[in-house]
């Protein structure tokens, strides 16, 4: 199967549609986080209006905080769904179970804080039948949020439906249930001996396992080990990584999108800074397959070189890979940012482009 890349920012070659006059505002927004919902005909992007407003290429804020709702066939933002939740919001995550309306189900994660301590707090949303609001309001997955220092990782396991928090001081890992229809415990915390979050440039979960990727002193990313923590005997041991054997490992970059699909982690765009100064944007794709653990370069490529691109595996196997572009389209403010938003579909074909397709675009 071939890989195809897909702008779905707009309806290409069309009329704009007609939800642009009360909506296209959000092309112009700064997003924490998007997830497809499970008929892959809408993407939910989470709104922090504090994050927008502190941006200074995108125009200040667009409304409250909210579900901003994309619809993928008329290529258009069509709903703002208004959150009510403590504290700033910070991901999303879809379920594979659908909301009792028969709509998608999210778990939600937001962050407040109080007198300098930060706490998280984890919730559950339902959406309606129809996609476009909220069938209950956001509902407590914990009996109290959970307090840290420092940084942290959430993420969805793609085996069970649980959260994963890893939070310092030290590795520290705390389970929680995403489809409790009250508030609970978290399912189980434990802290891995000798090991400490700060080490690590990432992670990732992937067949009931933590795959943590670590930075190089330069403060890229290292292609060249993974260290894997298993959530069920709680061990953590080291994996070193093979390149691709024609084309070596992904070149190293800064501020790439990177995100994990079912026994794959996967590597998009990114920037390149020479000494001179220069910087070049990139548009190739990787995976490292958590099987072998090889590094392989698809064949095939950004249509345009994203801003600090993001990556958003969807449960239906496609692949959202967004973030700012700098050349406005027709009707835009001529300065700052806007939404790109392109659909990656058949991402498991592993033969790699040539040389001058990996690298082509100069900024």
């Amino acid at each position: 199967m071939n890989v195809n890349t897909e702008d779905i920012t707009v309806p290409w070659g069309q009329a704009p549609d007609q939800a642009d006059h009360t909506y296209g505002k959000w092309r112009l927004a700064v997003f924490q986080d998007v997830q497809e919902s499970l008929d892959g005909t809408k993407l939910y992007y989470l709104y922090d209006p504090t994050s927008d407003e502190n941006c200074i290429t995108t125009g200040g804020r667009k409304g409250g905080t909210s579900l901003v709702v994309f619809d993928t066939r008329r290529k258009c933002f069509v709903s703002e769904i208004l959150l009510r939740v403590q504290g700033r919001v910070k991901f999303i995550f879809a379920l594979p179970t659908p909301s009792f309306t028969g709509g998608t189900s999210f778990a939600l994660v937001s962050q407040s804080e109080d007198y300098g301590t930060f706490s998280l707090h984890f919730w559950r949303i339902h959406v309606s039948a129809d996609g476009l609001s909220l069938a209950q309001e956001p509902a407590p997955l914990l009996n109290a949020p959970i307090s840290y220092d420092g940084d942290f990782i959430c993420a969805l396991r793609e085996d069970i439906p649980e959260v994963v928090f890893i939070s310092g001081p030290g590795l520290r890992i705390t389970r929680i249930n995403a489809e409790v229809n009250s508030p609970q415990e978290p399912v189980t915390t434990f802290t891995v001996p000798q090991a400490d979050l700060t080490h690590f440039y990432d992670g990732f979960l992937s067949k009931g396992n933590v795959y943590f990727v670590s930075a190089s002193p330069d403060g890229t990313l290292d292609y060249t080990r993974v260290h894997i923590l298993s959530l069920q005997t709680q061990q953590l041991t080291t994996q070193y990584c093979q390149p691709d054997p024609q084309r070596g490992t992904p070149p190293p970059r800064r501020e790439a999108g990177i995100d994990s699909i079912a026994g794959f982690i996967i590597l998009a765009g990114g920037e390149l800074e020479y000494e001179s100064g220069e910087i070049v944007r990139l548009v190739d794709y990787w995976v490292l397959d958590l099987t072998t653990f090889t590094w392989s370069q698809i064949a095939a490529q950004m249509p345009i070189p994203l801003i600090e691109p993001r990556v958003t595996a969807g449960n239906s196997g496609n692949i959202y890979i967004w973030g700012d572009f700098d050349q406005p389209l027709p009707g835009m403010p001529p300065t700052g940012t806007h939404l790109r938003i392109l659909r990656v579909t058949g991402l498991n074909t592993l033969n790699p482009p040539p040389y001058d397709q990996a690298i082509n675009y100069n900024q």
